[in-house]
């Protein structure tokens, strides 16, 4: 009689035993990084789980970044150091989890997007006049 959400859990289930399969094969063949998009926007709870069931090298996790003010910069920075360092083991492999929605969290992606539907907007209007 245990409690379970219907969706996630089966979602879970699933994506923790493909990430499993692709952990053992970057693993066996010894020069592989996957990078592995995981659905789930806010919170990142399906990355979680998942990362709890499987874990894999590193887990980029929405709210985490968001509370440390992270940039892409730092992200990019933080993965970074992470395959330098396993490559000095003689581990040139891994998997990282990262959430779907993660870009929608950074500062620079918003600005983009903003200047982006500001352009399209004005596009159309203008399309219109004609």
């Amino acid at each position: 009689m245990l409690e379970a959400t219907l969706g996630f859990d089966s979602a879970t289930k699933v994506y923790s035993q493909l990430i499993g399969n692709l952990a053992i094969d970057s693993a066996s063949a010894v020069k592989y990084f996957y990078f592995i998009r995981l659905m789930g926007r806010y919170p990142s709870h399906v990355v979680l789980e998942c990362a709890l069931q499987t874990k894999p090298n590193i887990v980029l996790i929405s709210e985490e970044i968001v509370n440390k003010g992270w940039t892409i910069n730092d992200v990019v920075k933080y993965i970074a150091d992470i395959v330098a360092m396993r490559s000095s083991n003689k581990k040139n492999f891994g998997t990282v989890l990262i959430p779907e929605g993660l870009l929608a969290y950074f500062s620079e992606f918003r600005q983009l997007m903003e200047e982006l539907n500001a352009f399209f907007l004005k596009q159309s209007k203008s399309e219109i006049t004609l």
